[in-house]
């Protein structure tokens, strides 16, 4: 039984700083988003979900490619002292999957609260 949700267009290419942002220090957003999208999808494929946590696993920390978060993170890598959590970059997450997935808003509300809610907070729009 395939019971997998809404594809998307992933393709992060025409965001020209999507290459450049960093997740953490030492670590480029791109590499980390593929690899929890690879980590994410093969959990999926026990449960025929494999797409659908594909998706979210790459747009998770989509919010990290903000300026704010960028600017946070280049303090923290300074060692400037900054208050963790000042950026809530998943919320940002969860709003970019409202605007690519619009054929399915069952899929784009399960997608975006999936994203919201990795570090504890669900979207409530």
């Amino acid at each position: 039984m395939h019971i997998d949700g809404p594809k998307a267009n992933t393709d992060f290419e025409h965001d020209e700083t999507w290459g450049e942002a960093i997740a953490r220090p030492g670590q480029l957003l791109s590499t980390h988003s593929t690899n929890v999208s690879m980590l994410a999808s093969g959990f999926g494929n026990v449960l025929g979900i494999s797409e659908t946590l594909r998706i979210a696993g790459l747009w998770h920390d989509f919010g990290k490619n903000s300026p704010e978060f960028q600017e946070y993170i280049d303090k923290i890598s300074k060692g400037v002292s900054t208050e963790r959590g000042r950026v809530r970059h998943s919320i940002f997450g969860a709003n970019h999957v409202y605007g690519k997935i619009t054929e399915s808003p069952l899929g784009s509300e399960i997608l975006g609260n999936i994203i919201a809610a990795h570090h504890g907070e669900l979207y409530d729009n």
